[in-house]
C-alpha cells in the first residue's frame, strides 16, 4: 500500500472535522470587546495592557446611546496601535465589577 494507515486516515479526518466545527463555531460569536475586571483584582494594578483599543478617525459614527450596541460599534473600528505624537483620538471600553465595600474609587487613565 502506499504506507498510510487506516488509523491515520481516521486521525486525520477526525483532526479536519474539529478544525472544521471550531473554525464555524468562532465565525458564528458575536465578538466581545468589552474585558470585564474585578476591583478586587485590579486595585494599584495597571490593566492597560489587558484593555483594547480602538481608532476614532473622521469617518468613525458616534458611540452608541444604548449599551447592547457597543460591541456592535465596537467591531465596526479599526485596532488603534500607535498614539500620535500630533494627536490622536481612540476609544478603550472596559467593564469593573465593585465586588469589594469600597464605596469610591479613583481610576487613572
Amino acid at each position: 500500500m502506499c504506507g498510510i494507515s487506516l488509523q491515520q486516515v481516521k486521525f486525520l479526518i477526525g483532526f479536519l472535522t474539529l478544525c472544521f466545527f471550531l473554525a464555524t463555531s468562532a465565525l458564528a460569536e458575536p465578538k466581545n470587546n468589552i474585558v470585564s475586571f474585578h476591583l478586587s483584582d485590579i486595585n494599584n494594578q495597571n490593566i492597560s495592557d489587558d484593555v483594547s483599543y480602538f481608532s476614532l478617525n473622521n469617518n468613525a459614527t458616534t458611540a452608541p446611546e444604548n449599551l447592547n450596541n457597543l460591541n456592535l460599534w465596537l467591531d465596526s473600528l479599526a485596532s488603534h496601535q500607535n498614539t500620535s505624537a500630533f494627536g490622536d483620538k481612540y476609544v478603550a471600553a472596559f467593564e469593573i465589577y465593585n465586588d469589594t465595600q469600597l464605596t469610591e474609587s479613583v481610576l487613572y487613565p
